[in-house]
C-alpha cells in the first residue's frame, strides 16, 4: 500500500511509450492494492485506490468491487451508480439485476425493484431468486395476490432444483406463510409453518412465525412453547419476549407477562418511552391493568 503516495506524486514522462507503460503499471498496482485493502476491511483506502484506477481507464471488475463496498458501507446510491454502469455494459447479466433489486428493497423502492426483477425473469423464467425478489417487491407494493403467485412459483422452482436451492426454499416458505397469515389464510399459513418446523427448526425467524400461526389458530400452549424455543435460540429477541408476554397475559399469567415486559424494557429501553407510568413501581393489585396498558402502548394493533 506504500505505492499509493508514490503513484499520486509521480513525475511526467517525456517518452510517450514509457508513459503508457507506466500508466498501465500504475493501474495494475492500484487495482491490486484496492483488492487487498478490501479483503482486509480497509474500505476507505480501497475506494481511493479503485477510484484512482478508474481515472486511468474503465474497468468493469472495479465497478463491481466498488458496488460491493458501497453496499457494505450502506451507501446505496453510490452502489446503484456502479451497478447501473455494469448493467449498461452487460444488460443480460441477471446477477447484476438481482443485486440492484436487493438495494431497491433496502431503499423501499418497490417500483424499481419490480422493474429489474421483471427484466431478470424475462432473461430467465426459471430463475427462482428472481421470482423471490419479485414477490418481495409485490409485497412492498401491497399487491398480495401477485406476491403469493410469485413466491409460489419460486417454491416450485426450488423444489425442482433440489438441494442446491434449499436455503432459498426455506426463505420462500417463510415469506409465503407470512403473506398467507396476513391475508387471513390461517390453514395455508399453518401448512407452511409445519413444513418450516420440520426443515428449519433451528431458525429463529421460522420458529417465530410458527408461534404466531399457532397463536392465531388458538393453540396457545403450543405457541408458548414455540416462543420459548425462539428465546432459547436468541435470548435477546425483543419481539419474542413482547409477544410471549402478550400471550401469557391472554392466558391469565399476569406474573409471567410482567416478567416478559421487564425483559422488553431492559433489552429495548426506547420502548419505555411508549409505556405509561412507572412499570417497576407497579403494585401487585394493579398488575393486570398496568401490564395491559404497557402492551397496548407498544403494540398499536391491540
Amino acid at each position: 500500500m506504500g505505492f499509493f503516495k508514490q503513484l499520486f506524486g509521480g513525475s511526467a514522462h517525456e517518452n510517450s511509450q514509457n508513459e503508457q507503460q507506466d500508466t498501465a503499471h500504475d493501474f495494475e498496482i492500484l487495482k491490486y492494492d484496492g483488492v487487498r485493502a478490501m479483503n482486509i476491511g480497509q474500505l476507505d483506502y480501497a475506494i481511493k485506490c479503485f477510484e484512482k484506477a478508474l481515472e486511468i481507464h474503465e474497468d468493469l471488475e472495479i465497478h463491481d468491487y466498488l458496488s460491493q463496498i458501497y453496499i457494505r458501507t450502506d451507501k446505496m446510491t453510490e452502489a446503484l451508480d456502479h451497478l447501473s454502469i455494469l448493467h449498461e455494459a452487460q444488460p443480460d447479466n441477471i446477477r447484476i439485476l438481482l443485486r440492484m433489486a436487493k438495494i431497491y428493497y433496502m431503499n423501499e423502492d418497490y417500483d424499481h425493484m419490480a422493474e429489474v426483477c421483471e427484466k431478470a425473469k424475462t432473461l430467465d423464467a426459471e430463475n427462482a431468486q428472481a421470482a423471490y425478489e419479485l414477490a418481495r417487491a409485490m409485497r412492498g407494493k401491497e399487491d398480495m395476490i401477485q406476491a403469493i403467485a410469485q413466491i409460489t412459483q419460486c417454491i416450485t422452482l426450488c423444489e425442482k432444483a433440489g438441494e442446491e436451492q434449499t436455503d432459498l426454499l426455506k426463505d420462500a416458505m417463510l415469506l409465503r406463510g407470512t403473506l398467507l397469515l396476513k391475508m387471513g389464510d390461517k390453514n395455508g399459513a399453518e401448512a407452511d409453518a409445519n413444513w418450516l418446523g420440520e426443515h428449519n427448526e433451528d431458525s429463529e425467524d421460522a420458529m417465530m412465525f410458527k408461534a404466531r400461526v399457532q397463536q392465531a389458530l388458538g393453540y396457545n400452549e403450543e405457541a408458548l412453547k414455540s416462543f420459548d424455543k425462539v428465546i432459547s435460540l436468541n435470548p435477546f429477541s425483543v419481539e419474542a419476549f413482547r409477544e410471549r408476554g402478550q400471550l401469557k397475559l391472554t392466558m391469565g399469567d399476569k406474573q409471567g407477562a410482567e416478567e416478559d415486559m421487564k425483559n422488553v424494557l431492559e433489552l429495548d429501553p426506547d420502548t419505555a418511552q411508549g409505556v405509561n407510568g412507572n412499570f417497576e413501581a407497579v403494585g401487585h393489585e394493579d398488575i393486570q391493568q398496568q401490564v395491559e396498558q404497557a402492551y397496548k402502548s407498544i403494540n398499536p394493533l391491540q
